[in-house]
């Protein structure tokens, strides 16, 4: 079940229905039904664009579901991959289709994703091969052996790959040529989502939990563990993660405080509940976004009072407490002299 979570609104299909909602309180915004199921969902602009089982991509309008444009990406596509510009690919038996574009020739595509500004796209394999490659000629700038199936790619604004694989989620240079990190997972991960800040990871781990990562130390940073199969991730603003369920409802958490809420159900479609415990580590989350605004540097620094090595400091001290003390002595002393003068005559 895809999820795209972006321009404050939540997307999710439930089969071939396409429901829309708000980011704020989960209201309901608008919903389509598509000619095939829907296998991959993206917001860009002011667009949202769809595909289905039967290979058609749509562009519906963002602001209230109005069909505008289709496309017909071939049989047999298992992903939607959409660049930020609005670069739209779709992967296919026999690789990745441009739409209006080549039809690059890549075996045993899993997963890909596009990078910054539609100039490259991330490629997992079935066999375990990750490639950054040029969207114009299917050439790879670099590739890397990551040992299991590749079940999700992202591009993390931090300008590296994310890449899920096995029970793990590896961090790859923008080039695809260097793992520079492979943080563990608790369970075997698929799909990956990215914030927008490119600092933190969600990924979906077995069928009912959602393992988090934050990027600026390359660490696991908690679980949000929900009571129904999980489908979809996304992140929208900030720190908000969307996990979205069967029957097109979707949980909302923010990271940074661990709040949650929750869409509501579409008219004609029943209301359903479920429990979230959400297990995150948020100092991790703050500390991850505070460090990275720091450049990495410390966020405070620590001014020690001086120690007793400290020997000219320490008689300069001593020295003004015993004068500013012997003129406090000295001055009650004469004052209580001069009232007792004036009492006593």
């Amino acid at each position: 079940m895809p999820l795209v979570f972006n321009a404050g609104l939540i997307a999710i299909a439930d089969g071939p229905e396409l429901l829309v909602y708000q980011e704020g309180d989960g209201a309901p915004v608008w919903k389509q039904f598509c000619d095939g199921i829907l296998i991959g969902i993206a917001i860009t602009g002011q667009r949202l664009i769809t595909l289905d089982s039967e290979g058609q991509v749509t562009w519906w309008r963002l602001m209230d579901g109005q069909r505008e444009d289709t496309a017909d990406m071939g049989t047999g596509v298992s992903q939607l991959v959409v660049s930020p510009d609005g670069a739209v690919a779709a992967v296919t038996p026999n690789g990745i289709q441009v739409a209006g574009g080549p039809a690059l020739s890549l075996p045993q595509v899993s997963a890909a994703a596009y990078g910054p500004n539609g100039g490259s796209i991330g490629v997992g394999t079935h066999t375990g091969t990750f490639s950054a490659i040029d969207p114009t000629s299917g050439a790879a700038w670099g590739s890397v052996e990551l040992g299991a199936a590749i079940s999700g790619v992202g591009w993390s604004a931090q300008g590296n790959w994310v890449v899920a694989a096995a029970n793990r989620i590896a961090v790859v240079s923008g080039d695809g040529a260097e793992v520079l990190a492979s943080i563990a997972a608790p369970d075997a991960v698929r799909q990956v989502a990215v914030s927008e800040n490119g600092l933190l990871v969600a990924s979906i781990c077995g069928t009912m939990q959602v393992a988090a990562f934050e990027l600026h130390g390359n660490r696991a940073i908690g679980t949000v563990d929900l009571k129904r199969e999980i489908e979809g991730v996304g992140f929208g603003s900030a720190a908000m993660l969307a996990i979205g369920v069967d029957d097109g409802d979707v949980s909302l958490i923010d990271l940074f405080t661990g709040k949650v809420g929750r869409t509501e159900p579409h008219p004609g479609r029943g209301r359903n509940t479920w429990a979230v415990h959400v297990n995150i580590d948020r100092a991790a989350v703050r500390g991850a976004v505070a460090l990275n605004k720091a450049g990495g540097d410390p966020i405070a620094k620590y001014v020690p009072i001086p120690d007793d090595d400290d020997k000219g400091g320490c008689f300069l001290g001593c020295g003004a407490a015993f004068l500013i003390s012997t003129l406090m002595c000295t001055g009650c002393a004469s004052c209580s002299g001069i009232a007792w003068y004036f009492e006593l005559f």
